[in-house]
Protein backbone atom coordinates (compact mmCIF):
# COMPACT_ATOMS: atom_id res chain seq x y z
CA UNK A 1 0.00 0.00 0.00
CA UNK A 2 1.00 3.34 -1.09
CA UNK A 3 0.96 6.65 0.84
CA UNK A 4 -3.22 7.80 1.54
CA UNK A 5 -3.70 4.08 0.53
CA UNK A 6 -3.49 4.98 -3.15
CA UNK A 7 -1.99 1.88 -4.74
CA UNK A 8 -0.91 2.53 -8.04
CA UNK A 9 0.62 6.32 -9.89
CA UNK A 10 0.75 7.30 -13.62
CA UNK A 11 4.06 7.19 -15.18
CA UNK A 12 4.94 10.65 -15.84
CA UNK A 13 6.05 9.72 -19.31
CA UNK A 14 3.32 7.83 -20.43
CA UNK A 15 0.89 7.92 -18.30
CA UNK A 16 0.52 4.39 -17.41
CA UNK A 17 -0.37 2.61 -14.30
CA UNK A 18 2.81 2.18 -12.16
CA UNK A 19 3.27 0.19 -8.68
CA UNK A 20 6.74 1.57 -8.01
CA UNK A 21 8.70 4.18 -7.70
CA UNK A 22 12.10 5.31 -9.58
CA UNK A 23 14.73 6.65 -7.81
CA UNK A 24 16.34 10.13 -9.75
CA UNK A 25 19.29 9.98 -8.70
CA UNK A 26 21.19 6.42 -8.28
CA UNK A 27 24.31 5.26 -7.15
CA UNK A 28 26.18 6.70 -4.19
CA UNK A 29 22.64 9.08 -3.70
CA UNK A 30 20.02 6.29 -4.36
CA UNK A 31 19.24 5.53 -0.72
CA UNK A 32 19.18 9.57 0.22
CA UNK A 33 17.04 9.49 -3.10
CA UNK A 34 14.64 6.98 -0.83
CA UNK A 35 14.84 8.41 2.11
CA UNK A 36 13.76 11.73 0.98
CA UNK A 37 11.15 10.55 -1.86
CA UNK A 38 13.20 12.07 -4.36
CA UNK A 39 11.88 9.45 -6.80
CA UNK A 40 9.37 9.37 -9.81
CA UNK A 41 6.43 7.11 -11.14
CA UNK A 42 8.11 5.03 -14.29
CA UNK A 43 6.23 2.28 -16.03
CA UNK A 44 8.83 -0.37 -17.04
CA UNK A 45 8.22 0.41 -20.84
CA UNK A 46 9.50 4.14 -20.09
CA UNK A 47 11.87 3.14 -17.52
CA UNK A 48 14.41 0.98 -19.17
CA UNK A 49 13.99 2.60 -23.10
CA UNK A 50 13.84 6.45 -21.91
CA UNK A 51 15.95 6.68 -19.01
CA UNK A 52 18.80 3.77 -19.45
CA UNK A 53 18.68 3.43 -22.99
CA UNK A 54 18.86 6.80 -23.84
CA UNK A 55 21.48 8.66 -25.31
CA UNK A 56 21.23 11.23 -23.11
CA UNK A 57 20.43 9.89 -19.61
CA UNK A 58 20.54 13.39 -17.70
CA UNK A 59 18.54 15.00 -19.95
CA UNK A 60 15.84 12.54 -18.96
CA UNK A 61 16.55 12.65 -15.22
CA UNK A 62 16.47 16.79 -15.65
CA UNK A 63 13.29 16.15 -17.85
CA UNK A 64 11.94 14.14 -14.48
CA UNK A 65 13.28 16.82 -12.15
CA UNK A 66 10.80 19.28 -13.95
CA UNK A 67 8.23 16.97 -14.19
CA UNK A 68 8.19 16.64 -10.76
CA UNK A 69 8.79 20.18 -9.43
CA UNK A 70 12.40 20.35 -8.60
CA UNK A 71 15.45 21.20 -10.33
CA UNK A 72 18.04 18.66 -11.65
CA UNK A 73 21.46 20.60 -10.91
CA UNK A 74 20.06 22.33 -7.00
CA UNK A 75 18.37 19.03 -6.17
CA UNK A 76 22.06 16.75 -7.02
CA UNK A 77 24.05 19.39 -5.17
CA UNK A 78 21.82 19.35 -2.42
CA UNK A 79 22.37 15.52 -2.13
CA UNK A 80 25.86 16.36 -2.61
CA UNK A 81 26.04 18.40 0.59
CA UNK A 82 23.66 16.77 2.68
CA UNK A 83 21.90 19.29 3.00
CA UNK A 84 18.76 18.67 5.97
CA UNK A 85 17.00 21.40 5.89
CA UNK A 86 16.87 21.76 1.55
CA UNK A 87 16.63 17.74 1.65
CA UNK A 88 13.10 18.09 4.24
CA UNK A 89 11.82 20.69 1.32
CA UNK A 90 12.41 18.89 -1.48
CA UNK A 91 11.11 15.65 -0.19
CA UNK A 92 7.70 17.67 1.11
CA UNK A 93 7.67 18.83 -2.30
CA UNK A 94 8.46 15.48 -4.16
CA UNK A 95 5.80 13.77 -1.44
CA UNK A 96 2.79 16.86 -2.49
CA UNK A 97 3.76 15.71 -6.35
CA UNK A 98 3.27 12.53 -5.71
CA UNK A 99 -0.29 13.18 -4.04
CA UNK A 100 -1.23 14.80 -7.12
CA UNK A 101 0.05 11.99 -9.83
CA UNK A 102 -1.84 8.70 -7.53
CA UNK A 103 -4.73 6.95 -8.72
CA UNK A 104 -7.70 5.32 -7.37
Amino acid sequence: MKPNGKTEWKCVVCGQPVKHLHEIFYGKHRQASVKYNIQTPVCICSHPQNIHFSRDTQQWKKRLCEVMGIDYFKTKLVLETRDSVELKKISEKMKKKLDSLTLL
